[in-house]
């Protein structure tokens, strides 16, 4: 490891046995932090840096204490060097639980009353950083030391949900993954990456830098985990809605996507009792867990019950499944959905353990082709039709398929997100106000393989239901049902995102229109879903223009 002498500000190459007692710093990073390269340069040049004067302070202090080194991550890692950053990532908890004594500054505080404000405690680095020093003497912006991790124990408890015990080195209970995860999960990074190599070293785990492939990152961690440990607390996260990433329901394989999934899981537990070996497949998670029906006159939704507990109830907890194949299935996550669990010892908890497959998206299994869209995570649509009402058509009913939660605003928009893995769709139907005869269906929603479609539906049979209609879009199985079926899966199969189709042709000729469109709404790309009404003359639409929206072949 690359050491800085106190006196000399000079950098020295050290390795194994011959490293010699250093001091290490904590820092949340700021503006013009001083690299490798610079500590190397020309001492002029770095004069003028907000990051030299923080170097100068750190090795004086350590001067004082007795120390010839200090180890410092801006200027003793060469980023430039993607070996050397490597393996400086994987031993950085080392580094730091091997130093004689770690100095945290904090650069936004005055002492002990505002520390709970510094940036430092929101940062991915620096969590590794607390919990791996033996030792550490906290640093306000002046310098002046206002208190020790010992002295300061309770507070910085309060401030990161870390249990003292962890904090001090303590003989105390084995954490769950699951609770680890959690204090992480309110931490950010500048990089995605970061989110899931920040955290290599708290689960004692190695495994190699790739910048640039996103929150694969963090995947990748989970994947590495698992090696080591029989602990299905790792698959109790819930998705967290902070960041409206889930409006409806969403598909998704057995491990999170994000540290932020396990912000409600600092009170889950590891039951005691048969551990069971899981591990990765070409086909998904290959795990035995008591599966049971879980929604009601749906034979392919499912409870998975995992090895875990909450503290507050001492329930067994479980996830939601559906059942794709004989034994494999994906993971179902939808706001609507309450967590399921069951008391230890009695009902399904007694259940045969069966083996299945919980499958993997597509994203993250590494297939890649020119032709393959699994990039894309999920869609949501922002339904827009008050022009329809200048035309005396009311929206009277709303479906989804799946069937879950559906959500209004004030303006009446709908707002459902289809996610991967699965077809979804959503349909809405309309009725003139003077004319219940006179009306239609538009749906649109998301393909198996993360296409957008629109259609609009005029032939609805007498007894047919919303709900019906919307799943004869999805349900490969119905499409032989009849005509009309046949017509709406080829429909959603076409993928127009744009279609006009003939209402009325007398007295005016009236057209629906459909059309998607990517627009950025609060932050987040959606496709607005334009619904509008035109009335013209004859001459005023081509024959192809009318029929390039209800012509459908599979």
């Amino acid at each position: 490891m690359w050491l800085l002498d106190c006196k000399t500000l000079k950098l020295k190459l050290y390795y194994g046995k011959k490293i010699p007692p250093y001091a290490i710093l904590s820092h949340a990073w700021g503006e013009n932090e001083v690299s490798f390269q610079q500590i190397n340069g020309s001492r002029e040049q770095i004069h003028s840096y907000a990051g030299f004067t923080k170097i100068q302070k750190c090795c004086a202090q350590a001067a004082t204490d007795g120390f010839g080194h200090v180890w410092i991550d801006t200027c003793c890692i060469d980023k430039t060097n993607s070996a050397e950053l490597s393996e400086a990532i994987n031993s950085m908890f080392n580094w730091y639980r091997d130093a004689t004594e770690c100095y945290i500054y904090l650069a936004d505080v005055t002492g002990v009353h505002d520390m709970d404000k510094s940036r430092w405690f929101t940062r991915g680095w620096t969590l590794q950083e607390l919990i791996a020093p033996e030792s550490a003497i906290f640093f306000n912006k002046e310098w002046s030391d206002f208190g020790t991790k010992s002295s300061l124990v309770e507070n910085i408890s309060s401030i990161t949900n870390i249990p003292v015990p962890v904090l001090l080195h303590q003989t105390g209970p084995q954490y769950s993954v699951a609770q680890v995860m959690s204090w992480a999960a309110k931490r950010q990074t500048t990089r995605v990456e970061d989110l899931g190599y920040c955290l290599l070293g708290i689960f004692g785990v190695n495994m190699p830098m790739i910048y640039g492939e996103g929150e694969k990152a963090f995947l990748r961690l989970q994947h590495e985990i698992i090696k080591g440990s029989t602990d299905q607390s790792l698959f109790a996260w819930t998705e967290s809605y902070t960041d409206g990433r889930c409006l409806s329901l969403r598909f998704s394989g057995a491990f999170a996507e994000s540290p932020v999934d396990f912000v409600g899981c600092g009170t889950i537990v590891r039951t005691t009792g048969q551990e069971c070996e899981f591990f990765l497949t070409n086909r998904g998670l290959r795990i035995q867990m008591v599966v049971t029906p879980s929604v009601p006159h749906r034979d392919e939704f499912f409870t998975g019950y995992l090895n875990c507990s909450a503290l507050a109830d001492g329930h067994r907890l479980g996830i939601v499944l559906r059942r794709v194949s004989n034994d494999q299935y994906i993971r179902i996550i939808s706001r609507s959905i309450e967590r399921p669990s069951l008391p230890l010892g009695g009902g399904s908890d007694a259940g045969k353990m069966t083996t299945i497959y919980i499958a993997e998206p597509k994203a993250f299994i590494g297939i890649s082709s020119l032709t393959d869209n699994t990039r894309v995570r999920g869609v949501t649509f922002s339904p827009s039709y008050k022009q329809c009402r200048d035309y005396g058509f009311m929206r009277v009913d709303i479906a989804e398929y799946p069937p879950f939660l559906q959500r209004e605003n004030e303006e009446q928009n709908r707002y459902s997100e289809m996610d991967r893995w699965a077809p979804g769709a959503s349909a809405f139907k309309f009725q003139h106000e003077g004319n219940p005869n006179l009306r239609f269906i538009v749906a649109f929603g998301l393909t198996r393989d993360y296409h957008v479609w629109s259609d609009i539906e005029l032939q609805i049979g007498g007894n047919e239901d919303l709900q019906e209609v919307v799943r004869s879009y999805c349900d490969n199985e119905l499409r032989h049902v009849n005509e009309r079926y046949k017509r709406r899966f080829c429909a959603s199969d076409n993928v127009r995102d744009r279609i006009t189709v003939l209402l009325t042709k007398e007295p005016t000729r009236m057209f629906v229109n459909v059309a998607l469109k990517k627009v950025l709404l609060s932050g987040r790309v959606r496709y607005k879903v334009n619904i509008t009404i035109t009335g013209v003359t004859g001459a005023s639409i081509s024959k192809d223009g009318m029929e390039s929206g209800i012509i459908s072949t599979c």
